[in-house]
C-alpha cells in the first residue's frame, strides 16, 4: 500500500499489522455483542467502532493529501482475486465466494 500512495512511507506496516491482528479478538466480541443486543453502555455498537477505527487509521496511516485512493482500491482488490484464486486451486471453485456474494 506504501507503493500504491495510500500508506505514508514512513509507517511501520508490520507492527501496524501487529497491533490490529492483536486488536481481532476485542473486535469480535463486540461484533458478536451487537448482534446479540448488549445492553452494556459502555460498549460501542459495531457501526460506532468501525468508525472509530476507519478514522484513527485514516490520521495514522494515510498521507497528507490523502494518497491515491484509486490505486489503494485497485491493489486491495487484485489481491484479494489472487487469495480467492488460490482458495478455489485448494478447495475447489464451489467452495469460495465470488465477488458480491455473502454478506
Amino acid at each position: 500500500m506504501k507503493q500504491a500512495g495510500t500508506v505514508r512511507h514512513d509507517v511501520d506496516t508490520r507492527a501496524v499489522a501487529y497491533i490490529l491482528d492483536a486488536l481481532t479478538p476485542a473486535l469480535r466480541r463486540t461484533f458478536a455483542a451487537d448482534r446479540a443486543g448488549s445492553q452494556d453502555p459502555d460498549q460501542p455498537t459495531s457501526d460506532e467502532l468501525l468508525e472509530a477505527l476507519a478514522d484513527l487509521l485514516d490520521r495514522a496511516l494515510a498521507p497528507a493529501d490523502g494518497g491515491d485512493l484509486e490505486k489503494g482500491k485497485a491493489v486491495l482488490l487484485g489481491g484479494l482475486r489472487q487469495v480467492r484464486a488460490e482458495l478455489a486451486t485448494e478447495l475447489g471453485p464451489e467452495d469460495v465466494e465470488e465477488e458480491g456474494e455473502g454478506s
